[in-house]
């Protein structure tokens, strides 16, 4: 899965919300004149901040996709495995 791995995914949601939320109180001591005066500036905060939050959720939802997808695998091999052992320990004696 290509995307941001090992210890970045646990922080992106949290530094994404941190991004937005440091973003929009920058300017507060200010009286809000930067964001207005500098439009550009504010749509490329917002998009970059707004890029991050999304592949922070598609990465989270195709990591349970993929953790689902081994489920039945997992269980048809519990199951053979107990079929195994159970026939050897009929015929082990």
């Amino acid at each position: 899965m290509v995307g941001v791995s090992g210890p970045w995914r646990r922080w992106l949601p949290p530094g994404t919300v941190g991004l937005v939320v440091g973003s929009a109180l920058w300017d507060w001591p200010g009286g809000w004149s930067f964001w207005i005066d500098h439009p550009l500036v504010q749509n490329l905060v917002a998009g970059f901040a707004l890029l991050l939050l999304a592949g922070a959720v598609v990465a989270a939802f195709l990591r349970r996709r993929g953790a689902r997808r081994w489920v039945g695998v997992g269980r048809a091999a519990a199951i053979e495995f107990a079929v195994f052992f159970e026939i050897n320990r009929w015929v082990m004696p």
